[in-house]
């Protein structure tokens, strides 16, 4: 099942887009550019974005964007603001259902179409992206964490939607330990230069640190 949201005037650009759906195939354009993108080939647990890069006009896809932003270690935003790149869509997959996201340009009200009356779909304000965002994902809390001889040791709680299939782990300095819904404890050999991280197994992103060790 897709899953799609329109946030409109939300990027500070004079382009106009649009999108054209006909089952898993997308096509979605910016001006004169097409990007297709075949839903179904997509890899679950995968983020997708459809960028522009003011400076060449190019529109193009990327289709690991969680795995770039660790790279380098970053946030979503971060990641556009210091390259200065617009991000027109966002395509999470899960199993077989996506969760999109598509940002209007200011001045654009509705989402152009040859296939949809998109004005029938949810419109979202930019306030609320990371209420939607959580909806379709997953949350730690209760997030407890000390150091013991050694060690990293603590507890939380993972809360996971019905949208998100894929495991979840927490992960520090190269250990890692896959988590279950509910109440988890977690127990690592310390490194005093890493935070503990939530997500994909030994993954490092910024946008889900926990914070948790001193000086981090």
């Amino acid at each position: 099942m897709n899953s799609l949201f329109i946030f409109p005037e939300a990027i500070h650009t004079k382009d106009t887009i649009a999108l054209d759906l006909d089952g898993n195939r997308m096509s979605f354009f910016c001006n004169s550019e097409r990007v297709f993108i075949d839903l179904a080939a997509l890899r679950s647990g995968s983020s997708t974005v459809i960028l522009k890069n003011p400076i060449t006009g190019t529109v193009y896809p990327l289709f690991n964007f969680r795995e770039i932003l660790q790279v380098m270690d970053m946030g979503p935003q971060e990641f556009l603001r210091v390259l200065q790149i617009t991000s027109y869509m966002q395509i999470d997959k899960s199993g077989m259902d996506t969760f999109i996201k598509v940002f209007l340009p200011k001045g654009q009200k509705e989402l152009n179409s040859r296939t949809h009356d998109f004005s029938r779909f949810p419109h979202v304000p930019l306030t609320d992206l990371h209420k939607l965002d959580r909806a379709y994902s997953w949350t730690v809390r209760k997030v407890k964490a000390q150091i013991h001889y050694g060690r990293i040791e603590g507890s939380l709680v993972l809360e996971r939607s019905g949208f998100w299939k894929e495991p979840v782990y927490v992960s520090h300095a190269g250990q890692t330990k896959e988590l279950t819904e509910g109440e988890n404890t977690f127990s690592f050999s310390w490194s005093p230069t890493e935070d503990v991280y939530c997500g994909p197994k030994c993954g490092r992103y910024k946008g889900r640190a926990l914070h948790v060790t001193p000086g981090r």
